[in-house]
């Protein structure tokens, strides 16, 4: 098993950069009850199943006014948290195992290799091929 240490500084400093934005929008939904509730339910599914219209339902919401209270309180949409958590967990499979990129996908929630890509471009700025390769680069001192 791979730790920490082993990662290159670059790309430690963008994962801990990307794991404090989801903090904060994690600490802001803590805040409000209703999201509180969609929080729960994403929580209890597996990654990427939450629909939009299910989140709304979960916060007794219409889904319009859901998408605006959503961003009116984290800064983000709903989409893009329910992006950024499937790029966690993406994350935490790539660290625990030796996964083809492809099964990383899937058990992230995503509906292809390609979207996965897609998402860790706009949140961490790397392939998850480099963000994987660089795992494997040893500390330097």
């Amino acid at each position: 098993m791979r730790t920490p240490r082993a990662e290159a500084p670059r790309v430690l400093a963008v994962r801990d950069s990307f794991a404090c934005r989801l903090d904060k929008w994690n600490s802001t939904i803590a805040r409000c009850p209703r999201l509180r509730r969609v929080r729960a339910l994403v929580e209890d599914r597996p990654p990427g199943t939450v629909t939009r219209a299910e989140a709304a339902d979960a916060a007794a919401l219409e889904e319009s006014s859901f998408s605006r209270a959503f961003r009116a309180q984290t800064g983000v949409t709903y989409q893009q948290w329910s992006r950024a958590l499937r790029v966690a967990h993406a994350l935490a499979l790539m660290l625990e195992g030796d996964l083809a990129l492809a099964e990383v996908a899937q058990y992230a929630g995503f509906g292809s290799l390609r979207s996965m890509e897609r998402a860790f471009h706009a949140f961490l700025g790397v392939s998850p091929r480099a963000y994987r390769s660089s795992l494997r680069q040893p500390a330097r001192s």
